[in-house]
């Protein structure tokens, strides 16, 4: 009698414990729709209409379960609308610095996080470009060499540094043949990279291979 009570207890804690895997399952693959969805809806919507989205990302990225990449997204969604509002561009970028620092804690790849930093040390810079270039140019070239560092077949980085020499004049030491070898690399290496999962950064391959036809 004493074996089976302990065989009944045995069995149902497993009962539970499966019970509980099944549900952390389903939360991840709520959370995976949903970022999928989220993500998505990012990629075809006009940046002027980013907001609402950007807003969801913030909820995703406080809620214990969540990766990485929702925090990711949300500093993300900062910063290309940094780009477009320079008059709220130190307050976008500030914001996505705190979810950049919550990607890191969630372990986020270091590579992908440092070319973030980098396009948002862009957004400061193109504020005012006379009086920011010594730090934040610095700075966004110091931020592509740490992702370099901790992943060089991530694309973003040639993308990124082709399309600033694109945007920096000759005599500064830019232009388009400097830009190039930087936008063929990053489009050789969009091509044979596989997204997993599809919400995953995938940001750059478009205007990576528009800058390339400019050539």
């Amino acid at each position: 009698m004493k074996v089976n009570r302990i065989a009944a207890l045995i069995m149902g804690l497993m009962i539970v414990g499966l019970s509980i895997g099944s549900s952390q399952a389903q939360d991840l693959n709520e959370y995976d729709r949903l970022m999928n969805e989220k993500v998505s809806l990012l990629d075809k919507t006009e940046v002027k209409n980013w907001q609402p989205i950007v807003a969801e990302f913030d909820r995703m990225a406080k809620v214990p379960q969540s990766d990485w990449m929702a925090a990711y997204y949300a500093a993300y969604g900062r910063v290309i609308m940094a780009l477009r509002q320079s008059e709220r561009a130190d307050e976008l970028c500030a914001d996505a610095e705190h979810f950049l620092q919550l990607a890191e804690q969630k372990q986020g790849d270091a590579s992908e996080i440092a070319c973030l930093r980098s396009l948002m040390a862009t957004a400061r810079l193109i504020v005012n470009p006379q009086e920011r270039w010594m730090q934040w140019g610095a700075e966004a070239d110091k931020q592509l060499e740490i992702a370099l560092k901790n992943n060089d077949s991530n694309p973003r980085i040639y993308f990124l540094r082709g399309q600033t020499l694109m945007n920096t004049l000759e005599s500064f030491g830019g232009g388009k043949t400097k830009a190039k070898p930087f936008l063929e690399r990053s489009v050789e290496l969009y091509d044979k990279i596989v997204v997993q999962p599809a919400y995953a950064p995938h940001w750059g391959a478009e205007q990576a291979r528009e800058l390339l036809k400019r050539m």
